[in-house]
């Protein structure tokens, strides 16, 4: 919670007389990662700090901007195993309890948009971990054509699996033999 804002430093600029920090937390990382370098020699806490940063938005973003199933599925992908969304949401929590710009106290209500976000992750069966890929390396062995790798092929087959909300193994496989006939 400490680091989550230290993009703001060079991010942080006026915008029709408005202070705006946009991008700070992508650029925070970087910075939250080199503070915590300087404090801890724990790689794990110091990427879990990094994710963190980078997608402290997020809960709140996705909501408003109406994120489709597979926005919140690259997100599980890209923050597991070193943070959870329950961590993710306690940050967004925090962050806006603490802007209270009428009074010196900081807010302590239900934050609807984290709420929102947290009830769509368990619809989505992804509070525990990304979704599982369908296919494996071992659903490729002796179909790999000269020049792909089985990696390519899994990746790919992953990628279109959350893209597109594809649960049917067999029609997963058919889309990856046409990319890769």
């Amino acid at each position: 919670a400490l680091c989550h804002d230290l993009g703001k430093i060079v991010s942080t600029t006026m915008r029709d007389d408005r202070v705006v920090s946009y991008g700070h937390e992508v650029t925070g990382v970087a910075l939250a990662k080199t503070m915590l370098a300087r404090v801890t020699r724990i790689k794990k806490q110091i990427d879990a700090v990094g994710l963190l940063v980078r997608y402290h938005l997020a809960p709140v973003q996705f909501i408003e901007q109406q994120a489709k199933n597979p926005a919140y599925k690259k997100l599980a992908k890209a923050i597991y195993p070193q943070v959870t969304f329950e961590m993710l949401a306690d940050l967004a929590r925090a962050d806006k309890r603490g802007r209270n710009g009428s009074s010196n106290q900081p807010f302590t209500s239900a934050i609807p948009q984290v709420d929102l976000f947290m009830q769509k992750v368990q619809s989505l069966d992804l509070i525990h971990g990304p979704e599982k890929p369908l296919l494996t390396g071992k659903d490729f062995l002796g179909q790999v054509p000269e020049g792909i790798t089985i990696a390519t092929m899994v990746n790919y087959a992953y990628e279109i699996q959350i893209e597109q909300s594809i649960n049917d193994k067999d029609e997963l496989m058919r889309l990856v033999r046409i990319k890769f006939a």
